[in-house]
């Protein structure tokens, strides 16, 4: 799939002047963006996944041991509307998803005071400065218009600004798309629209 990307990208720089992209870059600033790596972008997650990985990543230490609630990490991404229980189960699939595509780290521990279970996570980063930029803006309009569907908008988004990283315009037919994204043409198709209604594309 990264060779799909690829393929593309190399085409669409031929389609004009190079511009410099929103984001190559590993030096964020801590205000306006959110690191996303290139590689889990186009690992092909989960917008679930997607979702708590920005949630996690937009959190202080976010490479560090930190310990948060499921229910507090389905608030962060944006799943209030859901019950308790399918928040925390929706966030449990999210993490496992992660932690098998070596993403993210989690471990299990018990405080004997409380009688509680503890789950504590932490980001992995990779060596690379192969990183794309969420600008925070982007993030908190997408969780305003798509609610719990929101992270997988985040990886159109996320695409498409990859895709017109050369040129500043995306030139990719949908089918391409699609098939990087793992769904069908016709929800990149919505997707788009909804993102170019919303003026994030």
């Amino acid at each position: 799939m990264t060779a799909i990307l690829e393929a593309v990208t190399t085409a669409n720089s031929h389609a004009g002047t190079c511009a410099e992209p929103l984001a190559r870059t590993s030096e964020v600033s801590a205000e306006g963006f959110i690191k996303i790596h290139h590689d889990l972008i186009s690992a092909g997650v989960s917008g679930n996944a997607m979702a708590l990985f920005v949630a996690l990543r937009n959190q202080p230490g976010c490479d560090q041991w930190t310990r948060h609630s499921y229910l507090r990490l389905a608030q962060w991404c944006g799943w209030d509307g859901l019950s308790e229980a399918a928040g925390c189960k929706r966030v449990q699939r999210a993490a496992a998803e992660l932690a098998s595509g070596g993403w993210l780290e989690s471990r299990v521990g018990h405080d004997r005071r409380t009688a509680k279970t503890l789950v504590w996570h932490r980001l992995t980063s990779p060596d690379t400065d192969r990183w794309e930029q969420l600008p925070r803006i982007v993030w908190a309009r997408i969780c305003q218009i798509a609610g719990e569907t929101s992270g997988e908008w985040v990886r159109h988004w996320l695409v498409w600004r990859m895709l017109a990283g050369r040129t500043g315009v995306a030139q990719a037919p949908m089918s391409i798309v699609a098939r990087f994204l793992g769904c069908s043409s016709r929800q990149v198709s919505h997707i788009r629209g909804a993102l170019v209604d919303a003026g994030l594309l």
